[in-house]
């Protein structure tokens, strides 16, 4: 019986000083959507558009869609990203069954303002500010590359069939890096390309965007992390987890100690002098 209580008490007392990690999750639409539009003289777009596309017109016309997340507005700084899945709508297709793969962007773009109206796969022309087959800024800025600049391997696909159906992108490593990237790295958080099927003509898939008039049908980007562990308080004496009225007591009481052993030694010189009561003061209230 004594064991038992022993074995109790020890299991209480590891719940009490082992923090558990905290997983949490949170669900955001895009802060940016368009379509790069191949046809003419690729000064075609569609930003505010209530789709975007991606694969191959049965002309033989290439579409590729831009999908930008703002992480670092959604998820704390700090935080360790464990999952992510982005669910996508789509909304129209006379193709079969297609894979679309994400690929991280590495140029920054802008959405612009125009807006193609009916089906809208043809684009409308450009205008100042717009994103284009050709450039990142409509009419001043070029993409590195016609088309756009991504990474060549993908970070996570999805087989696209029929219409009005959600598709999801499962969580893969490499979607998560790219999430934790952007998290870590908000400058250069410049979204993915949905690049649908390139390779024969009629492939080409339509989206809900983020102006769909119906909310529940624009992307969505699922994120599960681990925030990162509150911060310590370094004017905390009696190891509760605060500074307050009590630490402050403890080095006021221990003030003029050295030798080693001082209760309140907050910066472990082996003495408690000005230097930690300055720190229990700078620190206080912290928990």
């Amino acid at each position: 019986m004594k064991h038992l209580l022993w074995f109790s008490a020890a299991a209480v007392s590891v719940s009490l000083v082992s923090p558990i990690a905290r997983a949490d999750q949170v669900t955001i639409n895009p802060s940016a959507d368009t379509t790069l539009i191949e046809f003419g003289s690729g000064f075609w777009a569609n930003g505010k558009g209530e789709f975007f596309f991606c694969g191959k017109t049965n002309e033989g016309y290439r579409r590729r869609a831009l999908i930008l997340f703002d992480v670092a507005s959604a998820v704390p700084a700090g935080s360790t990203i464990t999952a992510v899945s982005l669910q996508v709508r789509c909304s129209k297709t006379t193709a079969g069954t297609h894979t679309s793969t994400l690929h991280r962007m590495l140029e920054s773009w802008s959405e612009g303002v125009t807006n193609a109206g009916g089906s809208e796969g043809g684009g409308a022309p450009a205008v100042i500010g717009d994103t284009t087959w050709h450039h990142r800024t409509y009419n001043t800025v070029f993409w590195g590359t016609p088309g756009g600049v991504f990474t060549g391997a993908s970070s996570g696909s999805a087989a696209i069939g029929g219409a009005n159906v959600v598709y999801t992108f499962s969580s893969t490593p490499g979607m998560v890096a790219d999430v934790q990237f952007w998290l870590d790295n908000p400058g250069q958080n410049f979204g993915w390309m949905l690049r649908g099927n390139e390779g024969p003509d009629h492939t080409a898939k339509r989206f809900d965007s983020r102006d769909n008039p119906v909310v529940n049908d624009r992307p969505k980007l699922t994120i599960t992390y681990t925030p990162p562990p509150p911060p310590s308080c370094d004017g905390d004496a009696d190891g509760d987890g605060d500074t307050d009225s009590t630490d402050l007591n403890i080095v006021l009481t221990a003030f003029g100690c050295s030798g080693g052993g001082c209760a309140g030694d907050l910066d472990g010189d082996s003495d408690t002098d000005s230097t930690d009561l300055n720190i229990v003061l700078t620190d206080f209230g912290c928990d």
